[in-house]
């Protein structure tokens, strides 16, 4: 279904999802998907434009997000972090995104496969903590990022429990933190995180004010660090 190997447009892409049954009946249970992906499809259909132009036009540039795109250009290559050949899941994890190639060959991943930056994606982090807007330049309503940092799954079936560990529930694009006993690492209820499956994992903290991005490039050991990452940051505050 997916372009793991091949490249496969927006249009086989859909086509291909059609065809498979569903898993649960909609509105029982919330299960991680590539639902995302689809959404990019949609944003393409209505916006009339590729999903990495859109971006690029509306998030991107007004950010300052400079080193973000859905292709890692020839200059940037020297720049581009890559897994150890002795990662076990570097091959396959690799193989689905392909960010050296042209991104009109195939479908945009609305829920992978862009390539940037610690200190750009801190940017887009800190327009969420800021209730959407950064150094005058607003992205989103204030509503509409507390909307989007809700938990949206209350009453459902499933977790984001592989990605987050328990305490957590899902928001629109985000795993956002239910209490803050139960987790396995610190955090303030309210908190949103998402990590992804090369290693990079971000959190947003409203009630500490915290914005905090951690990138690696090691798919196998991704949940380790990733939960690591959480300690040793919460770990340094002092007051």
């Amino acid at each position: 279904m997916e372009a793991r190997t091949t490249d496969v447009s927006p249009e086989e892409f859909i086509k291909r999802l059609s065809t498979i049954p569903l898993a649960y009946e909609p509105g029982t249970r919330w299960e991680y998907s590539v639902s995302t992906d689809v959404l990019g499809v949609l944003v393409e259909r209505v916006s009339g434009k590729r999903l990495d132009q859109y971006l690029d036009e509306l998030v991107f540039k007004p950010l300052g997000m400079k080193d973000t795109s859905f292709q890692a250009k020839p200059e940037q290559l020297p720049r581009l972090a890559d897994a150890l050949d002795t990662d076990p899941q570097k091959a396959a994890s690799w193989r689905s995104v392909r960010v050296e190639e042209d991104p009109r060959k195939r479908y945009r991943l609305g829920g992978a496969g862009a390539v940037t930056t610690a200190e750009d994606y801190f940017r887009f982090a800190q327009m969420m903590l800021n209730k959407g807007q950064l150094n005058g330049v607003r992205i989103l309503s204030r509503e509409t990022v507390e909307y989007m940092m809700s938990d949206h799954i209350a009453g459902l079936q499933g977790s984001p429990y592989p990605t987050t560990g328990p305490g957590y529930g899902f928001g629109l694009g985000f795993g956002v933190r239910l209490q803050e006993g139960v987790s396995w690492v610190p955090g303030s209820t309210g908190d949103a995180m998402w990590a992804g499956a090369g290693g990079t994992v971000f959190t947003i903290d409203p009630k500490e004010k915290i914005v905090a991005v951690f990138m690696t490039a090691a798919p196998s050991t991704r949940l380790h660090s990733r939960f690591l990452f959480k300690n040793l940051l919460y770990g340094a505050l002092v007051e």
